[in-house]
């Protein structure tokens, strides 16, 4: 069978318009692709331009917590729990009373200390009339001497007596020292049955109930106050050209959608662990450098602090970026914050 003429043509040669297009597509790919090429190449670069200027701006570290104080309860005498007038995690004012303790005994020591002083100044009374007489005795003798009704024996007599009437009277007067200082110290005791806040703040930690026997020391529970800083644990090699004033960028945890504004207050004197227990000596035994922390303690700004005023809890989690070349500035909150520490 014979083959039709337009079959026998080369592919280029049936359709003009399609080879001008395979020509263009081939010779756009080369430009395209140097296009491609030179904007990855400009992200990158910018990209690396930020990271160095953000490392070489700030420094970072996510090993910070929030800290706050914390007043730990518990009772200077021992006693049971007559009352138990907060609950866990409640608000309360300082000087507010938390506990009150069965005062029996110590209510009798207080009448026995008031029956003592009482005592006392009746027995200063008797010696000070004592006193008044032997006197009053001596003067009559020193003048009656002079017309020889008394002897010198007499008169001496007389003396030893008023000495010892004065000598009585000034051990009644100690005697009475002792019982006020008898009586401060029954009210004292009084006093410690009744625990009272230290601080304002809230409730934690609280593990005692009514009837509870307690002892001097014992934990009963806790005033955590509202204010709160932050304590950065920065590497030995962050913290050169950290100084006070400073601007922080805050991230927590517990609120990931906000930055919170504060400023570098001090950086501690030493490494943390040369505050530790059993401080490293590496004097002995065998010796691997490790990258000390330091402590850098920041304040919240102002704002932020009352914003937040009980919410920026002790012992969360946060992220710290410090600005160690900016100007150095302190945030208004600082000076007031310092003074309520």
């Amino acid at each position: 069978m014979d083959t039709p003429p337009a079959a026998l043509k080369p592919p280029d040669q049936l359709n003009p318009q399609n080879r001008g297009q395979i020509g263009s597509d081939s010779r756009s790919f080369p430009a395209l692709k140097a296009i491609l090429l030179t904007v990855v190449a400009t992200v990158l670069l910018l990209a690396i331009h930020h990271w160095w200027n953000q490392a070489r701006t700030w420094e970072k570290t996510d090993n910070a917590t929030i800290v706050g104080t914390a007043h730990q309860i518990s009772s200077r005498t021992s006693g049971s729990i007559s009352e138990v007038l907060v609950l866990d995690h409640q608000p309360v004012k300082a000087g507010q009373i938390l506990i009150k303790m069965d005062d029996g005994d110590e209510q009798a020591a207080l009448s026995r200390a008031r029956a003592t002083l009482l005592q006392a100044d009746a027995q200063i009374a008797l010696a000070q009339a004592n006193s008044s007489k032997a006197k009053a005795d001596f003067e009559r003798a020193s003048e009656l001497i002079k017309s020889r009704v008394f002897s010198i024996a007499d008169i001496d007599t007389a003396r030893a007596a008023k000495d010892a009437a004065a000598a009585a009277l000034a051990l009644a007067e100690a005697g009475k020292d002792v019982s006020l200082a008898a009586l401060h110290e029954a009210e004292l005791q009084l006093s410690y049955t009744v625990i009272k806040a230290p601080s304002d703040g809230h409730i934690g930690a609280k593990a005692v109930q009514t009837g509870n026997r307690v002892f001097p020391g014992q934990p009963l529970m806790a005033v955590v106050e509202d204010f709160s800083w932050i304590v950065a644990n920065f590497k030995e090699t962050q913290v050169s050209k950290m100084q006070h004033g400073q601007r922080v960028e805050v991230r927590i945890d517990a609120f990931p959608d906000r930055i919170f504004p504060a400023s570098v207050e001090s950086v501690s004197p030493a490494s943390g662990a040369t505050f530790a227990l059993l401080p490293p000596d590496n004097a002995t035994g065998n010796f691997t450098k490790v990258v000390q922390r330091v402590p850098v303690k920041i304040y919240f700004d102002e704002a932020d602090a009352r914003e937040f005023n009980g919410r920026l809890l002790p012992g969360f989690s946060v992220i710290v970026s410090v600005n160690v070349r900016e100007p150095v500035h302190v945030l208004g909150a600082l000076s007031a914050t310092r003074a309520h520490e």
